[in-house]
């Protein structure tokens, strides 16, 4: 009986030591890089890529300040403006961990976000918010 006790506490060890340290939970404050891919009339524009710290402090602000529904399913009548991946970086050794977005700035002047990102999803920008995040992404 003591062996299997000790068998299911080993495995339990096993397992609690294998998870991935790091969860899917974001800090924005790890935000460490975005790249950006403008969509023109349908097409993949040339990347760029964004690693000023001053930029990446707005784009911190401006995605904390986005009003998520995770419950959502949308779909969207045009292609998007922009496709972004944001880099965090936890941990030096580790991996990046990357995400992907999906930006559409509206003619009423708000945006709206497709995430990859189950809780979050689905999100809009008020206009402030929306034409700082459309300033930053349409310089380069």
């Amino acid at each position: 009986m003591k062996k299997i006790y000790l068998l299911i506490s080993l495995v339990t060890l096993f397992l609690i030591g294998c998870t991935d340290q790091v969860s899917d939970k974001k800090d924005l404050q790890m935000l460490s890089r975005v790249d950006v891919f403008p969509i023109v009339e349908g097409t993949k524009m040339e990347e760029f890529i964004i690693v000023d710290e001053k930029e990446l402090s707005s784009i911190r602000e401006i995605f904390g300040q986005v009003q998520w529904s995770p419950d959502v399913e949308a779909e969207m009548e045009r292609m998007e403006d922009f496709q972004l991946t944001l880099f965090y970086t936890y941990d030096e050794n580790m991996p990046e961990r990357l995400f992907e977005y999906k930006i559409w700035f509206n003619e009423d002047g708000t945006a709206t976000i497709i995430s990859d990102v189950a809780r979050e999803n689905f999100g809009g920008l008020d206009k402030d918010g929306a034409g700082e995040l459309k300033e930053i992404l349409s310089v380069d």
